[in-house]
Order: C-alpha cells, then sequence, then structure tokens
C-alpha cells in the first residue's frame, strides 16, 4: 500500500512539474506579444493627463487644487479669471 502511494504521488509530483515547463514557455511569448501590444497602442489616459498638466501654467495647477463654492451670479467669470478646478 504504501508503495502505491508512493508511486502515485511521484506521478502527481512529475505531472505537476511538467506542465510549469510547459506554462513558463508560453508565458513568455504571452508576455513579449502583450509587450508588443502596448508599443503599438494609443496614448493611455495617464499619458493625456501628463500631457494637459504640462501645458498648464504654475497659476492654472495651483487653481486646480481649489474647491471653491461660489454664488450663481458672476461665477463663470469668476472661474475662468483664477483656473478653479475641483
Amino acid at each position: 500500500m504504501r508503495k502505491l502511494i508512493m508511486v502515485v504521488a511521484l506521478g502527481l509530483l512529475a505531472s505537476c512539474s511538467h506542465a510549469d515547463s510547459n506554462d513558463s514557455s508560453s508565458e513568455s511569448s504571452q508576455h513579449y506579444s502583450s509587450q508588443e501590444m502596448i508599443e503599438s497602442s494609443e496614448p493611455t489616459e495617464v499619458d493625456v493627463a501628463e500631457a494637459i498638466l504640462q501645458e498648464m501654467t504654475l497659476e492654472e495647477k495651483v487653481g486646480q487644487m481649489f474647491l471653491v463654492r461660489l454664488p450663481d451670479e458672476g461665477m463663470l467669470e469668476l472661474v475662468e479669471s483664477n483656473s478653479i478646478g475641483g
């Protein structure tokens, strides 16, 4: 009975190690193909956001950090003049 358990355990162990070697080779090829996809894809949201930030002045960046509650009258003019974000 012990020999049977040992043979089954060794068989399972051998089959697991064989599956790992196949997975690693296919995984590396999948990684390479996904890397190609990343290089050829459109810009991500992060890239677009960084491009917008590079074009902003320091005053505009500081204005984006403030959350301001304004009255309805004249609100548009105040927002445009102070570059308020939020």
